[in-house]
């Protein structure tokens, strides 16, 4: 599970620094609290396979594991509203409004994942389920961030991304 939920946020960041020109210290700071988030999810998803199938240590553990997606969530998501509250930090071709636009879209984990901290305290396994269906929505469900199109500046058509 880890795996894929290290390997789903590593695809979204990249994204999002695909559209940018530069960075500055604050966004450093910010990709470091990323980090330091992820660098914890194998431990959490240690203590949850350690426990999954140990009754009502079972749920602490999912408690404890959908707790971290939390702060993850919200380290991330923090991360992106740095990134489009002014924008300038994105290239040309970003339309920052409609990159601000995406923001609801892109935080769902932030009202999702609390959702999983109570579903721990009833169904560990259950819990297990949700992480897995969070984690494939948005493996499939890129946000993608709009451009300003402009006819003789297009180099593929998938600069015409909506």
């Amino acid at each position: 599970m880890s795996f894929l939920v290290i390997g789903v946020m590593w695809v979204n960041h990249h994204t999002i620094f695909s559209h940018l020109k530069r960075v500055d210290r604050p966004l450093l700071f910010l990709n470091l609290l990323v980090l330091m988030v992820v660098s914890v999810i194998p431990y959490t998803t240690n203590v949850l396979a350690e426990h999954l199938m140990d009754g009502d240590s079972a749920n602490v553990a999912a408690v404890l594991y959908s707790a971290w997606t939390v702060v993850y969530a919200l380290a991330f998501l923090a991360f992106w509203w740095y990134v489009t509250r002014v924008g300038h930090l994105f290239h040309e071709a970003v339309d920052k409004d409609g990159a601000r636009a995406t923001r609801m879209r892109f935080g769902l984990g932030a009202i999702a994942y609390p959702l999983t901290v109570l579903l721990s305290f009833f169904s560990a396994p259950l819990t297990l389920v949700a992480h897995f269906l969070i984690a494939l929505y948005y493996a499939a469900n890129q946000i993608p961030i709009p451009l300003v199109v402009e006819e003789e500046r297009l180099e593929s058509a998938s600069d015409l991304r909506k």
